[in-house]
């Protein structure tokens, strides 16, 4: 799994960590290799990630993340395996503001048969669901599909 992990005292910040687990618990979050840091405050970042395995037993992580309010950019951070000793970012020119709703998944990826991610997200102050295609494993030219208008009474889910 992914999270944004806020570390405190001379190295204060935020660091988005890739953390494995197994039957028999999870590794230490400050053990677990660092994606992407962000310096600011305990209080002044907002995530959504979502991650999923390559076939190749790489992992792709979708990321939007930054401070409350304001919109972010969509990242895809790749990782050969889950060690992930040299994370490559690639920053889309998707933007939208993260979401801290409890329960509420806005962004998910999965990873094509061939290695392409694709990414769904909800872009709420728009009102729209919107689609990443990548062009080859590295997305370095991606296509957006025609955003989908999300319903006036809001977008069903299950908690």
């Amino acid at each position: 799994m992914a999270l944004w992990h806020f570390m405190p005292g001379e190295r204060a910040g935020w660091q988005l960590r890739l953390v494995t687990c197994r039957p028999s618990g999870c590794e230490d979050v400050e053990r677990a290799p660092v994606l992407l840091t962000d310096s600011g405050g305990a209080a002044d970042l907002r995530a959504t990630i979502s991650v999923a395995p390559g076939p190749g037993g790489e992992v792709v992580v979708a990321d939007v993340s930054g401070p409350p309010g304001v919109a972010a950019p969509l990242r895809l951070v790749f990782c050969a395996d889950l060690r992930c000793a040299q994370p490559t970012v690639v920053t889309t020119e998707v933007r939208t503001i993260p979401a801290a709703v409890t329960g509420f998944a806005p962004l998910a990826i999965t990873v094509r048969p061939d290695g392409r991610p694709v990414v769904a997200y909800l872009d709420l102050p728009n009102g729209v669901v919107g689609v990443l295609s990548c062009d080859a494993v590295a997305c370095l030219r991606p296509t957006m599909a025609t955003p989908a208008r999300v319903p006036a009474e809001g977008v069903p889910f299950s908690a």
